[in-house]
């Protein structure tokens, strides 16, 4: 018993840091989404104001997204920022999907060979803010990884991300692990 139990938390922690999420014990909460979500007003350009530790972005500062339609109806997602050290651009971009019932639950993929990753989109006002969680099981335990953006690079007002990281509290979600995004000194055209 105690080898599988060493062996699932080595799993768990290898899983987490794979897919660069935080762990926690339990299991993911069912969480509700935006409802009616209308994916054509969600694309465009979304800065990153708050996330959860993501190991992908470590030594990034100016951290965007921008959303655009591809042909076959996915969504392209380009993720750019800038290198810390060496003041270069970095970007990856990736393929998304909407869930078929409930479209505000995507999947993104950034290689054909990665497992897609959830991309809930929890609540939005298109125009302002976007809550975005992702969650995932393994067993006994989950990793997850939330995003407050928002479409200018200044963020929103403290009232505003108060109530989206209440959302989250509302379902047991620790958000003491957000941290800021550093959007100073960012170049305008990072991320298109």
């Amino acid at each position: 018993m105690k080898n599988y139990l060493v062996s699932t938390i080595f799993f768990v922690i290898s899983v987490s840091l794979a897919t660069c999420q935080v762990p926690r014990w339990g299991r993911c909460p069912d969480i509700p989404v935006k409802q009616n979500f209308d994916a054509d007003r969600y694309l465009g350009k979304w800065y990153e104001n708050e996330k959860f530790f993501f190991l992908a972005e470590l030594g990034l500062k100016c951290i965007s997204a921008n959303y655009s339609l591809n042909n076959d109806g996915s969504i392209k997602v380009l993720n750019a920022g800038v290198n810390t050290r060496t003041g270069r651009p970095s970007e990856a971009v990736g393929r998304a999907t909407l869930g078929e019932t409930e479209p505000a639950k995507l999947s993104v993929k950034f290689s054909r060979f990665q497992p897609a990753g959830a991309y809930w989109v929890l609540d939005t006002d298109y125009d302002t803010y976007s809550l975005v969680w992702s969650c995932s099981d393994f067993y006994f335990a989950r990793t997850e990884i939330a995003w407050i953006l928002t479409r200018e690079r200044d963020g929103v007002d403290e009232a505003t991300t108060n109530r989206l990281k209440n959302i989250l509290q509302t379902y047991h979600i620790d958000t003491t692990s957000f941290r800021k995004t550093d959007q100073t000194g960012c170049m305008k055209n990072i991320g298109y």
